[in-house]
């Protein structure tokens, strides 16, 4: 079953990089569009939520969106706003590193990109072996045009660059809790609208839970999702520092319309993730409808 669903698997993605190099952005992401939601986008004048985040990156040239979604440049903005204690701990950051320098940085690491999203490589029990894939892998990614894979444009202009942070929790087999705070700032000053969603289980039966500011789960005549991943109704996880954790994606969030800002809470510890401005590059179903109708409005372009 899985050699069957990896091959499945190969061959949309080498159909999508067919498409990715023949035609021009527009029709790209208009093939897309048709193959993941079975209607005619319309992104010159969109009225859906996928299509305002694809017209975004079609269209709109914000250049903050590459300083902010720099995983090494970032933390001078994220240390500037809300303070240092917020960062996790960087161990190393530049353009080349040695199997044998990572192995020196010791056990309960992860490794990553600045330039692109999913190249990250945790490490709890470090060794040669773990440090060499490592590495070979950040090589590869440097080489990687990340910005062109779906035309999120602003991923192209950052120096790519490997970076080794701690690993918050490295006890854990499913991977930590990913609270993704999606803020809606508005001209007018007043308070943004926000749901928050919380990712669990990412190495074994991943689910996702949508909530609303009050913690509660959003709900219509069925319960709100995001993607293709499944919402359990999970309760929101008890905690003492949950306004702090808003407060900071508010304070994150106010140089733009629309962000979604990553955080970890972590033994009482809250700690930034990323900047995201195009959640799943704009391809992601948000189910049920009035849920997708609710945030589309949010967003007022």
């Amino acid at each position: 079953m899985n050699t069957k669903r990896n091959m499945i698997g190969s061959a949309r993605d080498t159909t999508m990089s067919f498409f990715r190099r023949s035609l021009p952005p527009i029709l790209f992401e208009t093939v897309l569009y048709l193959v993941r939601f079975r209607r005619w986008p319309n992104f010159k004048n969109p009225k859906t939520f996928n299509e305002k985040i694809i017209w975004r990156k079609l269209y709109l040239k914000e250049d903050l969106y590459s300083a902010y979604s720099d995983k090494v440049n970032v933390r001078s903005i994220v240390r500037k706003k809300i303070g240092a204690d917020y960062l996790i701990p960087l161990l190393y950051s530049g353009t080349d590193i040695t199997p044998e320098e990572l192995l020196a940085l010791g056990d309960n690491i992860v490794v990553k990109m600045s330039h692109d999203s999913g190249s990250a490589v945790p490490i709890t029990e470090n060794t040669i072996e773990k440090s060499t894939a490592a590495v070979a892998r950040m090589m590869e990614s440097m080489n990687d045009d990340f910005g062109k894979s779906y035309y999120e444009w602003w991923y192209s202009n950052i120096p790519p660059q490997i970076i080794v942070e701690k690993h918050l929790n490295p006890e854990s087999e499913t991977g930590i809790l990913d609270y993704k705070f999606y803020v809606f700032n508005h001209k007018d000053g007043s308070e943004p609208n926000i749901f928050i969603q919380i990712d669990r289980d990412r190495f074994a039966g991943h689910n996702r839970s949508i909530y609303d500011i009050n913690r509660e789960l959003i709900r219509f005549d069925s319960l709100a999702t995001v993607g293709f991943v499944p919402n359990h109704g999970l309760p929101f996880p008890e905690m003492d520092n949950f306004d702090e954790m808003l407060t900071v994606a508010k304070k994150l969030a106010e140089d733009f319309d629309h962000v979604r800002i990553d955080l970890y809470n972590e033994n009482g510890e809250v700690f930034f993730g990323e900047y995201t401005f195009s959640s799943s590059a704009g391809h992601n179903r948000h189910r049920p409808k009035p849920f997708n109708d609710m945030i589309t409005h949010w967003l007022s372009y």
